[in-house]
């Protein structure tokens, strides 16, 4: 074999060599390459999937607080209505047993009425209103008594309290009272 030859096949088996141990070489940078990767992507799922469990959990613990205050709401709405209902049943019972008067129904005053006032009343000190002519009132029944008949004869809260001295509000109270 000729030196030519001899250096042709050293350079061909080192090429093969070469190619063979880059091969590898190769191989090994890819693979430590990808599971580097791996391993890196691995970890940030598992942070991702722990924030995501964590989130849940409290989304979790929040909605159940939210039905406990449900729950609780819907019984205190339920032992309302039972109280309502009850004192609904209370009042229809004495409603039935008590029934109520009928509405008050004011009377026109006319002009008979008030020559047959003024006649009744001569007698007693006069208090003067625009339609009619009423004692002087000192004692408290008599006053009621009188705030009544006129209330039923149709004057103002306004003609009463004059004629009587009384206040707008002794007097709607009265009537208030009266009518119940």
């Amino acid at each position: 074999m000729t030196a030519g030859g001899i250096i042709s096949i050293l350079i061909i088996l080192f090429g093969g060599f070469f190619i063979v141990y880059k091969r590898k070489m190769l191989m090994e940078v890819f693979s430590l390459n990808m599971h580097t990767a791996t391993l890196e992507f691995q970890t940030q799922l598992e942070a991702a999937g722990a924030v995501v469990i964590r989130e849940l959990e409290d989304k979790m613990n929040h909605l159940e607080f939210l039905l406990t205050e449900a729950e609780n709401r819907s019984r205190e709405l339920e032992e309302k209505l039972t109280t309502a209902e009850r004192l609904l049943k209370e009042y229809d019972s004495k409603a039935v047993a008590h029934p109520s008067p009928a509405p008050f129904k004011a009377q026109p005053v006319t002009e008979d009425w008030y020559a047959a006032q003024e006649s009744v009343l001569a007698q007693s000190g006069e208090v003067e209103t625009e339609k009619g002519v009423f004692p002087e009132v000192q004692d408290s029944g008599d006053r009621r008594k009188l705030i009544l008949t006129m209330a039923e004869q149709g004057y103002s809260v306004t003609e009463i309290a004059k004629a009587t001295g009384a206040g707008k509000g002794e007097i709607m109270l009265l009537l208030q009272l009266h009518r119940k």
